[in-house]
């Protein structure tokens, strides 16, 4: 396996482990609650709901990246996809900043890792698709 393929295997390998986290933060809101500084007053039904809601979701993505994996120059687009729910991943936490419903310290980690995986998975599916180009050539 050559240095790129590793690189975009590694960029699929952050998104599984990230994502694992979340699904366990999703699943149990209160622990998730606790890492970002709210109180567990703002845990209401609806919060439940939407936050096992985004969890399922969160589940069926990281299985996804690893079915993306055994294939990751041929399944790129996965990666190109994962960027726009960076996206909306950065654009939530932008919304916690407007409602003032936490504090700017506590978000600081949910605005900057959006930014990273953003970047890394951009750079996979560039990575991939220079892979791709390269073996049509041969």
């Amino acid at each position: 396996m050559d240095r790129k393929t590793k690189f975009v295997k590694f960029c699929l390998w952050a998104g599984i482990i990230l994502d694992g986290i979340n699904v366990f933060l999703y699943l149990f809101p209160n622990i998730m609650l606790n890492s970002i500084g709210l109180s567990e007053e703002t845990l209401t039904p609806v919060a439940i709901y939407l936050l096992f809601h985004a969890g399922i979701f969160m589940l069926a993505w990281t299985i996804l990246l690893i079915w993306t994996l055994q294939k990751p120059v041929q399944r790129r687009f996965i990666l190109l996809l994962t960027v726009l729910i960076t996206v909306g991943m950065e654009a939530s936490a932008i919304y916690l900043i407007t409602v003032e419903s936490i504090a700017k310290i506590q978000i600081i980690p949910l605005l900057i890792l959006p930014v990273i995986v953003g970047s890394l998975f951009t750079a996979g599916y560039f990575v991939a698709g220079g892979i791709e180009n390269n073996q049509r050539a041969i």
